[in-house]
């Protein structure tokens, strides 16, 4: 499969595994987390450019925990 291909497909399962969060948080139907949904595929592919880049999946992982920080602190 092409990459592109595949970024799309993970960015959207990396999208997907976030629901649980937001339907436990009643979120899930409200107006501004459309937002969300787009903002969560974007960072989802940002991280499969990344791995693309380098060949490490750690520095996924990596950023992945920096995003979750800073976004805990905001």
């Amino acid at each position: 499969m092409a990459f592109w291909k595949a970024n799309i497909v993970t960015a959207f399962l990396f999208l997907v595994i976030d629901y649980p969060i937001w339907t436990y948080n009643a979120e899930f139907f409200e107006f501004f987390i459309a937002g969300s949904h787009i903002y969560v595929f974007v960072i989802g592919l940002l991280f499969g450019f990344a791995y693309k880049k380098t060949g490490s999946l750690w520095l996924v992982v990596l950023l992945h925990a920096f995003h979750n920080f800073f976004v805990t602190i905001i």
